[in-house]
């Protein structure tokens, strides 16, 4: 009769951790949404840069480098 008091014990408590480990991972994947949806605001708040037609020719056409 012990023996059936453990196994019953036991696989109360995997069950235990198994929910536990659900509960973590749903937890874990709503954050990862959260900071998804963050970073999608973030990125289009990045204003769009500005036509190059506005620069005069001579800008942007060669680098410098001095060694």
């Amino acid at each position: 009769m012990a023996i059936t008091g453990t196994s019953s014990a036991s696989v109360n408590s995997a069950g235990s951790a198994q929910t536990g480990d659900a509960v973590s991972i749903s937890v874990a994947r709503k954050a990862m949404a959260i900071e998804q949806q963050m970073m999608e605001q973030l990125i289009s708040s990045i204003p769009q840069p500005t036509s190059s037609a506005a620069l005069p020719a001579n800008l942007g056409q060669n680098i410098n480098i001095a060694v």
